[in-house]
């Protein structure tokens, strides 16, 4: 398996930027509903599970990666244990792609169906990821010199009408509402496996801290959002389907000086598309270990999602059922289990040599 080389400081740039992409559009309204105004309590639940992923994934590439673990393992083990993660990538894909599409449809085009925009996202995502893991992470690398422009966007030009009682009382109703809305959501949490299946530079120097600081900032910048969220909508922010378009716009009179939500929502569809390219990517990675062309593994996949997703899941509400089914739980158990699996085995003073496919040989 030809696993491509990331440098740190794109690992970093990914790192912060995946955690935001598909909570900051329907989980906050989502959350609001089983949660109410702790609901950034219930997403810093959902991005302590991340963090406990990414932690895993670094322990991985420590341990000498996924390389190092197909060659330990051999075919057959390494097989059994990634194959399993085809199931969590289609079932996030399917989640994941109905939402980019409604975001779409209802924001940014009228008169479109949403097969016509399904098509087309499809094609973008399966060409980078086509193009492999190497291109995804320097997509993201582009797209982030938009942050500072909508950072000084919004400090020019945007009206905040915040009011921070609106989070008072802190747990107020228990913790119960807390742990059950984010245990319902868990299909919105573990989105940085496909860090797995690339090689990380070895960092030297401050560049070892890129990957830290970058998930410390990730964790702070989407609970901050969650809190300007229900500061901003107070009660009635369960009823925002669409929670990043709303805070996009920052509260400006498009009639007074036009639309400036243009550069954050060209950063959300293009982190969008390296989240669901990299899963994409990740799922051909698999079809490769397992001895099929990566290229050709990514077009059964897109297939397979696609066919899937048009004939059962081609609406928001039907996607969201799926995402908080009980498939959330086999997708994280699933994601979780294969990633203590590579670890261990890494871990063990053991090979599983090619000799006759069961050979057990002692190496340390």
């Amino acid at each position: 398996m030809n696993l491509p080389s990331v440098n740190r400081r794109q690992m970093a740039l990914y790192v912060f930027f995946v955690p935001f992409v598909f909570k900051v559009v329907m989980l906050p309204g989502y959350l609001a509903r089983g949660a109410g105004r702790d609901a950034w309590l219930s997403v810093a639940l959902l991005l302590a599970i991340e963090l406990a992923e990414l932690a895993l994934i670094l322990l991985i590439h420590r341990a000498g990666g996924l390389s190092a673990f197909r060659e330990k393992a051999g075919a057959v083990l390494s097989n059994i244990v990634l194959v399993p993660l085809l199931f969590a990538f289609g079932a996030k894909t399917i989640v994941y792609l109905s939402e980019a599409i409604n975001y779409i449809t209802a924001y940014l085009f009228y008169n479109i169906t949403n097969l016509s925009v399904a098509v087309i996202f499809l094609v973008v995502i399966g060409y980078v990821a086509l193009r492999g893991m190497t291109a995804v992470v320097r997509v993201t690398e582009l797209i982030a010199w938009l942050l500072p422009m909508i950072l000084v966007l919004g400090l020019l030009f945007g009206k905040v009408h915040i009011e921070p009682m609106r989070l008072l009382p802190v747990l107020g109703d228990g913790t119960r509402d807390v742990f059950d809305t984010s245990g319902g959501h868990l299909m919105w949490t573990a989105n940085l496996t496909p860090l797995l299946f690339c090689r990380v530079e070895k960092p030297e120097g401050a560049k070892k801290y890129y990957v830290p600081i970058a998930a410390v900032l990730a964790f702070g910048g989407v609970t901050a959002v969650y809190l300007f969220f229900v500061m901003n909508y107070g009660a009635s922010a369960e009823l925002i389907e669409n929670a990043f378009a709303r805070l996009a716009a920052f509260n400006v009179v498009n009639t007074q000086i036009g639309s400036i939500d243009w550069p954050a929502v060209a950063l959300w569809i293009g982190m969008a598309t390296v989240t669901l390219a990299s899963k994409i990517f990740a799922s051909g990675m698999i079809f490769e270990n397992a001895g099929i062309r990566r290229e050709a593994g990514i077009i059964v996949f897109l297939t397979v999602v696609g066919i899937v997703g048009y004939l059962w899941f081609n609406n928001v509400e039907k996607a969201y059922v799926l995402g908080t089914s009980v498939v959330s739980y086999i997708v994280i158990g699933v994601t979780f289990l294969s990633l203590l699996v590579i670890l261990i085995t890494l871990k063990l003073k053991i090979t599983v040599a090619e000799k006759g496919g069961r050979t057990i040989e002692t190496v340390g």
